[in-house]
């Protein structure tokens, strides 16, 4: 999703270092295998609030038990970051990617807080003993990442979710940010009219919903219930929708309410989607699942 009106500030990069335990594993095919255990790529159905939602299951090689990262796209989410799940499972995490209710074809209609609740059923879904056997799932390691409005989602649901260990923000789109005047509510509306994998949510009913939780919704809110679970939040430089002066604003709202497990990065020449800079986020990914993320 794009911004209409926000400018990119300065900022104290705090970059990951390279990740050391991995690094060649990350872009490498397994030399070898145990036959009885490959990695595999499975079709799922994940309940939620009486609907199926589509999902595609990628199962790291070994018997396992495997972390295990659910992963949530963006509004609408054309990039859909499978580079990264398939590195990541490369280096032995199983990821879950699904489409939300009402978007991408899913059924039903879409709406934020509807986003929110499919991102609990997903983890619902991954620690259901019965799905963590049959998937080689580490019930105690799973991990929730999103980019973009997924991003935000992440936090707000991953916070304060008992079953959730860790949780990554790539590239935040803090759509509460978006509604300070009335060109920017116009330009978000448009934007979300326009939007055809889109089903039942108007740009008006976008717009509504936002102002009506602009404050319980921002990430400068939500942040301050992380307490001391490890949180990761990655900008681009070059990123209009989330600049880096935002993120620091997250990482100081969260510190100034007791948060002792903060890392934030942003990465020089990437854009919302890190476009110019995949093997960077991923190798950023992989070190701070590696360093901080226990």
């Amino acid at each position: 999703m794009r911004k209409f009106s926000r400018s990119i500030a300065n900022f104290v990069f705090l970059i990951v270092p390279a990740y050391a335990g991995a690094g060649e594993a990350l872009f490498q095919d397994p030399a070898d295998f145990e036959a009885e255990w490959p990695p595999l790529m499975e079709e799922v159905s994940i309940p939620s609030h009486g609907e199926l939602l589509t999902g595609t299951f990628y199962t790291a090689a070994g018997e396992g038990p495997h972390p295990t990262i659910v992963m949530l796209h963006a509004f609408p989410g054309y990039e859909k970051n499978l580079d990264l799940a398939q590195s990541l499972r490369r280096v032995g995490y199983n990821v879950l990617y699904f489409d939300y209710r009402g978007i991408w074809g899913g059924p039903a209609e879409f709406s934020v807080a509807g986003g929110y609740e499919d991102a609990a059923s997903a983890i619902k879904f991954v620690v259901d003993s019965k799905n963590a056997g049959n998937l080689r799932i580490d019930r105690n390691r799973i991990i929730l990442l999103g980019h973009s409005y997924g991003a935000v989602a992440a936090l707000d649901v991953g916070a304060t979710h008992p079953d959730v260990t860790c949780v990554i923000s790539l590239a935040p789109e803090d759509m509460t940010l978006m509604v300070g005047s009335e060109e920017e509510q116009q330009g978000l509306a448009r934007y979300t009219d326009n939007l055809r994998v889109v089903s039942g949510y108007p740009g008006q009913t976008l717009i509504e919903d936002l102002l009506a939780h602009k404050e319980e919704w921002a990430m400068t809110t939500t942040v301050r219930s992380i307490g001391d679970k490890p949180y990761l939040i990655i900008g681009g430089a070059l990123d209009s929708n989330f600049d880096a002066t935002e993120v620091s604003r997250v990482v100081a709202a969260g510190e100034e309410a007791g948060a002792s497990a903060i890392t934030s990065n942003v990465i020089e020449n990437a854009d919302h989607s890190f476009s110019a800079k995949r093997v960077e986020l991923t190798v950023a990914v992989a070190t701070w699942l590696e360093r901080g993320c226990h």
